[in-house]
């Protein structure tokens, strides 16, 4: 167990060597790529691989849960990686037939992740989110409901907060994006785009005409907030069993996800170096894939 124990803190130190090392002053657009790209393995295969770790199966080697599981979140990883990087497609209208298939197969990794932090199978469960319904599959244990979904109660806020700032509803490109699409208040200058949970408004320049090049960084931003939903599954089913006792929760449930771990994403933005604005990592990683050229920071 001393053994396991001593493994598993010496792969963890190197991991935390590793993505310490993405603060590298190295200059270059490849440099920048590669960094991005270890972020996204390292950050879900560190948390898939311990929550694996955590729920680990009875008589499980806790070091080999979590190196099972450390793979196949870095999978997920790569795959959400690779959802990323296509978004450079949607800078012109031409492209927004993509924009569906790009989110679902964001969500194809961001699944892979949550299903190792809780020691399950690669593709036990399918989880996205579509027009802000949170979408379950179940694709291994026939037992269960196939499908369940739910209404996001933090989207539901992110689109009325939107609609309070003098943001224009649109119904079809919303359609087309998968997501909630606003035409930006014209009063607002400071920003050509503005992201939210599930939501995104975008500039209009003086035409009228959307300013399609800000919507790969916009839409980057509403995938950076899943990112961290994995680490939920650190705990969450520890704690899941006292608060089923209480009957408003197991209705309400059924209906409503609360969505909360989209504020572990919001916490650590607020936290970014400022004042220079691609000191943030999220504006930062958000601009690299939408312009796919050096980020100077």
């Amino acid at each position: 167990m001393k053994l396991a124990s001593s493994r598993i803190k010496t792969l963890f130190l190197c991991l935390l060597f590793c993505l310490g090392s993405l603060k590298s002053r190295a200059q270059g657009y490849d440099v920048q790529r590669n960094q991005i790209l270890a972020y996204n393995i390292l950050l879900n295969g560190i948390v898939g691989g311990i929550g694996g770790a955590i729920h680990k199966a009875p008589g499980e080697k806790t070091w080999k849960a979590f190196l099972k599981n450390f793979g196949k979140a870095s999978l997920g990883g790569l795959v959400s990686y690779s959802a990323k990087y296509q978004t450079f497609y949607l800078r012109t209208n031409t492209s927004t037939f993509m924009a569906p298939a790009n989110r679902l197969l964001y969500f194809l990794g961001n699944s892979m992740t949550l299903n190792a932090s809780l020691n399950k199978k690669l593709l036990s469960q399918y989880h996205c989110n579509l027009y802000g319904l949170d979408m379950v599959a179940n694709l291994e244990n026939r037992s269960e409901k196939f499908l369940s979904v739910r209404l996001s109660l933090v989207t539901v806020g992110a689109f009325t907060s939107f609609l309070i700032r003098g943001h224009r509803f649109d119904l079809y490109k919303s359609i087309e994006y998968g997501i909630f699409y606003f035409h930006m208040n014209p009063h607002i200058t400071k920003y050509a785009g503005f992201t939210t949970f599930n939501c995104i408004a975008i500039g209009d320049n003086k035409a009228g005409v959307p300013l399609y090049s800000v919507i790969p960084h916009e839409m980057i931003h509403s995938y950076q907030s899943y990112d961290y939903f994995p680490i939920s599954n650190l705990y969450t089913p520890a704690i899941k069993v006292k608060y089923e006792k209480f009957n408003l929760y197991n209705v309400l449930s059924k209906y409503f996800r609360l969505d909360y771990e989209a504020a572990f994403q919001g916490a650590l933005y607020e936290i970014q170096p400022t004042p220079k604005y691609y000191k943030n990592f999220y504006e930062f990683e958000a601009q690299h894939f939408d312009t796919r050229a050096y980020i100077k920071r």
